[in-house]
């Protein structure tokens, strides 16, 4: 099982490799690693405090649509050590 750090990390790289492949389709070429650099000077900031405050955080679908970073979801499957933990 993967750690919180781990399940956060996993779902900015998907995003960043969404937006990648989104880039490379506009501009008709692979935009390579500097726009990597660039998405996270830009975005990891802003990743991070809306991942924190997402339902992906504690879902049992984060890795489907973890990137997303949504408030709402009708998919939301609440992480079963979170229902444990709280007895």
């Amino acid at each position: 099982m993967e750690t919180p750090f781990q399940r956060f990390m996993k779902s900015q790289i998907h995003k960043i490799d969404i937006d990648k492949w989104n880039e490379g389709k506009k501009t008709k070429h692979d935009p390579g690693s500097e726009y990597i650099n660039e998405w996270i000077m830009n975005n990891a900031d802003f990743f991070k405090k809306h991942w924190d405050v997402s339902k992906c955080k504690t879902c049992n679908n984060w890795e489907t649509c973890g990137f997303k970073l949504l408030t709402k979801c009708k998919n939301y499957d609440r992480m079963a050590e979170l229902v444990d933990a709280l007895g």
